[in-house]
């Protein structure tokens, strides 16, 4: 649950980010940006995955470079749907794309887990099985 609560969180301050880098990309305010990652989190996981499998083939012709398409119309559509999040254009739906909607990189390193180490002593003639 953590996990996916600093997913939320990270989604949408890159969505913040991109829209000061990227020209025609607008976000208003935190709470449009807070929930333009929920919008797009769900458009990508259903009218994307959607798109994805009926494009199936014309991803595979242009060696997966259709998905990027896809995924910024996703981003479109979802800034016709949340208010104070808008792209104006495909252009900067492309670039903001790859910015901000696949933070997944960026989600693990800041909840990365530390692993744990357990040092064992042993004598000769123990048995480790």
């Amino acid at each position: 649950m953590l996990r996916l609560l600093v997913k939320w969180i990270l989604s949408a301050v890159l969505l913040l980010v991109v829209a000061h880098f990227v020209p025609g990309f607008r976000v208003t305010s935190l709470t449009s940006a807070l929930i333009a990652a929920v919008v797009i989190g769900l458009i990508n996981g259903t009218l994307g995955l959607l798109l994805k499998i009926i494009t199936l083939p014309l991803t595979f012709l242009t060696f997966g470079i259709f998905l990027l398409v896809i995924n910024a119309l996703m981003l479109l559509v979802a800034s016709a749907i949340v208010p104070g999040f808008h792209v104006e254009g495909f252009a900067p739906a492309f670039w903001g794309r790859h910015i901000a909607i696949d933070p997944s990189p960026t989600g693990e390193l800041a909840y990365a887990e530390v692993g744990r180490l357990d040092l064992v002593s042993t004598k000769p003639g123990d048995d480790l099985s």
